[in-house]
């Protein structure tokens, strides 16, 4: 008798954590869903008087605003930074779309950093040499409000800063083939 209680008690311990699984991922779809249509068409406002700085040389970069296409990728100071940006990957995905479109694509990189000596030692060591904004105020966020989840915060941006697609192509090849089809219909 013990034995079958033991037994019952394991079966509806696994039934409930897949119950419990199934839900989870049924809320963690309908939460990507709002976040899609909440974001798709939506303009991502660029604040006034946005700098770029490139620690590799000096650069005015505004002609990135002029671009059929960009990419905006927003980062945080929260958690591993360099474990969330892969600039590493980032360097490839920019290096295949200025030679595969050249002229229609443009990256834009903002970090929310409190101070200028951490985005150069980030930039440095991973030897990142693109623009980037440095967003000390938090101005991007303030204007746009992007979403809590880190996942949501790099847009396929259209030529008026409206999104077009969200999601990381440096965590995801199949976001990454969305975005060449994107760029290349």
């Amino acid at each position: 008798m013990i034995n079958n209680k033991r037994y019952v008690f394991i079966i509806l311990s696994v039934l409930f954590f897949f119950l419990c699984f199934a839900c989870e991922s049924k809320k963690k779809r309908k939460e990507i869903v709002k976040v899609l249509n909440e974001w798709t068409g939506k303009e991502v406002l660029i604040p006034d008087n946005v700098t770029f700085k490139s620690f590799a040389k000096d650069t005015v970069y505004n002609s990135v605003f002029e671009k059929e296409y960009k990419i905006l990728l927003y980062i945080d100071t929260i958690g591993c930074i360099s474990c969330n940006t892969k600039l590493h990957l980032w360097k490839n995905i920019i290096e295949e779309f200025n030679v595969t479109a050249p002229d229609k694509v443009g990256f834009i990189f903002v970090f929310e950093f409190k101070k200028l000596s951490d985005a150069i030692f980030l930039l440095r060591d991973e030897d990142f040499n693109y623009p980037v904004i440095i967003d000390f105020e938090r101005k991007f966020n303030k204007l746009n409000n992007f979403p809590v989840q880190r996942e949501f915060h790099c847009f396929l941006l259209d030529k008026n800063n409206k999104v077009v697609l969200v999601g990381n192509p440096s965590e995801n090849t199949e976001i990454l083939n969305l975005y060449r089809q994107q760029i290349f219909k």
